[in-house]
C-alpha cells in the first residue's frame, strides 16, 4: 500500500468506550496490557468503515490506515490513530 493512495471511504464511530472500561477490557483482552500514563486514559472505539473507491490497480490495507482524532473541540487528541 502506497501512503499516498487515492480512495474514497465511509466511516462512522459506532461506540467510544473510556477510563475505567475501558482499561477493563484491555485487562480482559491481555493481562500484560500496561496502564496509561499518569494523566491519561485508553480509548476504544468501533469504527464503522466502507472502502468505496480505490484507484485503478490499488488495493486498499486498512490495517495500514493512518486516522486523525478530531473532536468537536477542532483539536487533535492524538498525532494519529494506527489501525
Amino acid at each position: 500500500m502506497s501512503f499516498s493512495q487515492t480512495y474514497t471511504a465511509e466511516m462512522s464511530v459506532k461506540e467510544i468506550v473510556r477510563g475505567a472500561e475501558a482499561w477493563s477490557r484491555l485487562q480482559a483482552a491481555n493481562m500484560f496490557n500496561s496502564p496509561a500514563p499518569e494523566g491519561y486514559e485508553y480509548i476504544l472505539a468501533r469504527i464503522y468503515f466502507k472502502v468505496l473507491d480505490v484507484a485503478k490497480g490499488q488495493t486498499f490495507d486498512l490495517n495500514h490506515a493512518i486516522i486523525d482524532l478530531i473532536p468537536r473541540t477542532g483539536r487533535n487528541m492524538i498525532p494519529h490513530l494506527g489501525l
